[in-house]
């Protein structure tokens, strides 16, 4: 009696096995067990020297015989607690009858009903079996990479990380975008050192690493795009900024983006180009805190790396105006001076140290002249128009916030630091210039801050008459 599907298997091609074996002893006319007649031996030395071979169809037949057989058993009821549609059984014979590719896209079909989704333990199997066929070249058996896709979704999910370039390495063409993702999708929390030692597995496995790395950064890119609200063209109110926000997820990833440009050197001239474009955009939204965290993860050695004098300019731009807005949020925290000793002169050097700070960033080439004959048509082209939009929207958004922001800091220290007063006198003539034009920036789309400023330069004109100076002009001279 057979219980099993494995005797069944050896009940019927035992005996299939076993009338072959007596077909082919009964053609040698018995062999050494049957010698036969001295004229059955003379009949089948002619036939060995003269080296007859079978007639056609013979060995085909037998085949079928076989074949037909396995095919019957791929249904056959037996009495297990498995399932007829078990996949371990059906893969037995798929391998001995060189029919795996309709498995296996019954297996790939099993993933599209998350009801009847394999267990883990058989998705490993197959897993490993589209490896084992991949490894001996029998792509014909190979309908897709699906199965070894959802099994490297398995790992992510598991936590197997350090294992996923391994089997991602597989995918061929598919490999960079499918090893990019994963990267992309490891927890926001992660240190950099654990994104470090994810993308350097790229290389272990053969992987283009600086491909890897472009491609996760650009697919960070993407989530973040996903998570952030439409664009609705609103300019920021840069007054409403918190100095130090807590960064969203959306913020995280666009932080995250330029972190996988700094791991590889092959990918070090991307650092400056990508990290201005991205500070450039988060500056324009309002997202202060994320464009102080990028830059401030980005090593100042990296700063020579791009090879570009306009991008290098534009990247010192954003370090001094980044480092000017935190000192600016620092000095508008202090309630009173410290009373140390001498605590007065430090105080007057650091409201000093803070203007020139100030006229350094304002003065400095922000990149927006550009002589439009030099600028050929195409898509480099639209790109600079489009930075160079960016770039005055970013000048005439901080310009006048952090003019106006200096001047309150300069009139709440001139309780403590009377020559503060003039230092407000000298940043009206350094607005009302006409060399820089910063009064200019000061109205942008519909927004006018200059009552907003003026109002203040009144303020600081009454204090500083109110603290004896009877002149106004002698205050602004």
């Amino acid at each position: 009696m057979c219980h099993t599907w494995e005797d069944h298997l050896w009940a019927r091609l035992g005996a299939l096995i076993g009338d072959r074996v007596e077909m082919k002893l009964g053609e040698t006319a018995g062999g050494f067990w049957n010698p036969g007649s001295f004229r059955d031996r003379l009949a089948l030395r002619a036939r060995l020297e003269s080296d007859v071979k079978p007639f056609v169809g013979q060995e085909s037949d037998w085949e079928s015989v076989i074949a037909h057989q396995l095919d019957e058993l791929s249904d056959m009821a037996v009495e297990t607690s498995d399932p007829v549609e078990d996949f371990l059984r059906r893969s037995q014979l798929g391998v001995i009858c060189r029919k795996m590719k309709s498995l296996l896209i019954e297996v790939e079909d099993a993933f599209k009903d998350s009801e009847e989704s394999l267990p883990v333990g058989s998705l490993r199997f197959f897993a490993h079996l589209w490896l084992f066929l991949n490894m001996i070249n029998a792509s014909n058996e190979l309908s897709s990479t699906r199965i070894i896709e959802k099994y490297i979704e398995v790992l992510q999910q598991s936590g197997e990380r350090d294992i996923v370039a391994l089997y991602t390495s597989f995918l061929g063409h598919a490999a960079i975008r499918k090893y990019a993702d994963f990267l992309a999708s490891m927890p926001l929390g992660s240190p950099n050192s654990e994104l470090d030692r994810a993308l350097r597995s790229a290389v272990a496995y053969h992987l283009d690493v600086r491909l890897v790395a472009e491609e996760a950064s650009r697919l960070s890119r993407d989530r973040a795009a996903k998570l952030l609200p439409p664009d609705i063209g609103k300019l920021p109110d840069l007054s409403q900024v918190e100095s130090k926000q807590s960064l969203t997820d959306a913020e995280k990833h666009i932080v995250r983006s330029i972190a996988w440009l700094r791991f590889h050197a092959s990918t070090h001239a991307l650092i400056i180009p990508r990290s201005n474009e991205a500070i450039r955009w988060l500056l324009c939204h309002g997202h202060i805190s994320a464009a102080i965290q990028l830059s401030a993860d980005l090593p100042k050695a990296d700063t020579n790396e791009s090879g570009d004098h306009v991008h290098a300019i534009e990247y010192l731009l954003y370090r001094k105006l980044l480092a000017l807005w935190d000192n600016l949020s620092a000095f508008e925290k202090i309630k009173e001076p410290q009373t140390a000793l001498n605590w007065k002169r430090r105080l007057e050097d650091q409201i000093q140290r803070l203007f020139d700070d100030f006229v350094e960033v304002v003065t400095m080439d922000w990149g927006i002249e550009s002589d439009e004959s030099d600028v050929e048509d195409g898509p480099a082209a639209d790109g600079d128009a489009r930075r160079i939009e960016e770039l005055v929207c970013l000048r005439r958004l901080f310009i006048p916030e952090i003019s106006i922001r200096l001047t309150q800091v300069l009139m709440n220290m001139s309780t403590y630091i009377p020559s503060a007063v003039k230092l407000v006198m000298e940043l009206v003539n350094l607005v009302a210039d006409g060399k820089d034009k910063l009064h200019l920036d000061f109205v942008y789309r519909g927004r006018n801050r200059l009552p907003e400023y003026l109002l203040l330069v009144k303020e600081a004109l009454i204090t500083g008459m109110g603290a004896g100076g009877s002149d106004p002009l002698a205050l602004a001279a």
